[in-house]
């Protein structure tokens, strides 16, 4: 992949931080995000970069998952994989782990199930804020330290081409635990 296509990457996924941001932000946090045609975009560090399809899944996601040792803050449009799924509702058990999920307003039948099975084992999951008319965004923050922001579906269209990046940005991981607080 080119110098160019990554920088790009890199600006759509700012813009869509920035939109996810918004998803739940009160009016404190929409005042902090940048007027985009004044100011330029930041030059962010970035720890990988994930593409899709991968022949392992969402492995990275999975391994990020299992792996923290504090917490779990994701914003999902939806979370279907079963594989994803069953790393959640293991790490439930976990009564050390701050885990907290948000995805879309719009439950309905498999994303409806896939909600109810987290909740039913202990996952503090809830529905995104009706003030908006969609929650798209596509996010992880594992322990305070490093972000995923990705266009990375976590359902079974493991087919779909989409890009991720993870990053330890604090001005970025920041600005997505507001969504938590």
């Amino acid at each position: 992949m080119s110098v160019t296509s990554v920088t790009g990457l890199l600006k759509a996924s700012l813009v869509t931080l920035l939109f996810a941001v918004s998803a739940f932000a009160d009016e404190s946090v929409l005042s902090r995000v940048p007027d985009r045609k004044t100011e330029p975009f930041p030059r962010i560090q970035v720890d990988k970069l994930i593409v899709m399809p991968n022949p392992v899944g969402h492995g990275d996601w999975v391994d990020a998952i299992k792996d923290a040792k504090k917490s779990l803050h994701i914003v999902m449009y939806h979370i279907t994989e079963k594989v994803m799924i069953d790393a959640l509702i293991a790490r439930a058990e976990d009564k050390n782990l701050d885990m907290r999920i948000i995805v879309d307003t719009k439950l309905t039948g498999g994303y409806k199930r896939a909600f109810d099975s987290l909740v039913a084992a202990g996952v503090q999951v809830r529905p995104g804020s009706k003030a908006f008319t969609l929650t798209h965004n596509k996010a992880m923050v594992i322990d305070g330290k490093s972000a995923f922001i990705s266009t990375i579906n976590l359902t079974n269209t493991l087919n779909s081409r989409d890009y991720g990046i993870v990053t330890p940005d604090r001005a970025i991981i920041d600005e997505m635990e507001a969504m938590f607080e």
